[in-house]
């Protein structure tokens, strides 16, 4: 049998065709898991940041309980100070469950996000009860 001459070059032609796919293929994979790690990382961080917005707020509630023993809690948008984040809200909600022991339920909700759909909404909210001594007051 008499072969052609062009038969052969269409095998390699083929061959590294077929080797380029395969490398594609595994580069898509690589850039796809590697964006899904940074995704992860970026709300990992926004879910910390969320605790320490939230932390904070359960400081102010206490200073601010310290500082006015009428405080019944409030809503800040704090989003000028933290730039990266579109939406950055702190609540708190103070409730006097025993008036004559003088505990009070300090309820502190943060929430960090953007507007887009790219960084979801994180929240975050811790309740304590805390006993304001009257004593010391003015």
């Amino acid at each position: 049998m008499k072969r052609r001459p062009g038969t052969r070059r269409g095998a390699v032609l083929i061959a590294v065709l077929v080797c380029m796919g395969v490398a594609v293929t595994i580069v898509l994979g690589v850039v796809q898991a590697s964006l899904r790690e940074r995704r992860q990382l970026r709300q990992e961080l926004q879910m910390e940041q969320t605790k320490w917005l939230m932390d904070a707020g359960l400081g102010h509630a206490i200073a601010q309980l310290n500082a006015q023993p009428d405080y019944a809690g409030e809503t800040m948008m704090v989003a000028p100070e933290i730039a990266k984040f579109a939406i950055a809200k702190l609540e708190v909600s103070v409730n006097r469950i025993d008036i004559p022991t003088n505990q009070i339920r300090v309820t502190v909700t943060s929430q960090l996000g953007d507007r887009d759909e790219q960084t979801a909404l994180t929240r975050r909210s811790k309740t304590i009860v805390v006993r304001v001594d009257r004593t010391n007051q003015n």
